[in-house]
């Protein structure tokens, strides 16, 4: 059984100023950051419309819409 993936870094060093403002010249970077940004977003308002926090606590808000019913126009 391969246990490679079980490894640790004894020297973790973290990416130099340089290094992270070449990465997020690339394209790819660009992307995934717009990605993330709009689902963070996303994220944000629903949560803010579906739980409130009180001392610690989340509780869930009642539903605020409703499915109207849309029935078939009848010749």
């Amino acid at each position: 059984m391969l246990m490679s993936h079980l490894r640790k870094t004894t020297e973790k060093k973290p990416p130099t100023k340089e290094t992270i403002a070449k990465l997020q010249q690339s394209d790819i970077w660009k992307m995934e950051n717009d990605f993330y940004e709009f689902a963070l977003e996303q994220f944000q308002f629903v949560r803010a419309h579906a739980v409130r926090e009180k001392d610690g606590e989340l509780y869930v808000l009642a539903q605020s819409f409703f499915y109207e019913k849309i029935y078939p126009k009848v010749n």
